[in-house]
């Protein structure tokens, strides 16, 4: 994933992408003395976004992801799972047509994790591409396919199922089979 974004040289071979792409690494890199909301205006004005779309992209990603009374808080002071939020929302600022998460969902609690999922099937209706990488897959059917990689190498367990499942839970159908 490090290489595709251009944080990380090939040994071999070569990468080539057009268009927007959004990147959430695992570990987030923001600024400790900036706020939330300073976050999103300077990567809206990387991206090349108007002030006027920066702003109501950060709004909506907000409230997709229930954080709107941190905007005006330094990433100092954010929790783990707020400061995952922030990542998330950073990488998806610009509604890029591609978007790598490297353990998007860790310090999520349960609630964030189903809207994160909101999010991802909002992409995926709007024709947009996303890559996770994960250590664990809990919930395979919200994929359309898994690739186990083994010391760098895709490979296929022999037990792995060769199509990705039909049906995608939905926030309400996973809610109510909590309950």
């Amino acid at each position: 994933m490090r290489i595709l974004v251009g944080e990380l040289a090939p040994d071999t071979g070569s990468v080539s992408r057009a268009g927007l792409l959004g990147y959430c690494p695992q570990q987030p890199v923001v600024y400790e003395r900036l706020t939330c909301d300073e976050h999103f205006e300077l990567f809206g004005h990387a991206y090349g976004m108007t002030p006027a779309q920066q702003r109501r992209s950060a709004r909506d990603l907000y409230a997709a992801l229930g954080f709107e009374r941190y905007a005006a808080t330094r990433t100092a002071q954010l929790s783990g799972g707020t400061l995952a939020k922030l990542n998330l929302a950073l990488a998806l600022l610009a509604d890029p047509a591609v978007l790598l998460l490297d353990e998007p969902y860790a310090g999520f609690d349960f609630d964030t994790y189903l809207k994160f999922w909101d999010l991802i099937a909002q992409r995926r209706e709007a024709g947009r591409s996303v890559l996770i990488i994960s250590h664990f897959v809990t919930d395979a059917e919200r994929f359309d396919r898994i690739v186990t990689l083994r010391d760098g190498t895709a490979v296929q367990p022999a037990d792995a199922p060769s199509s990705a499942p039909a049906a995608r839970p939905t926030r309400a159908r996973t809610r109510e089979a909590m309950k």
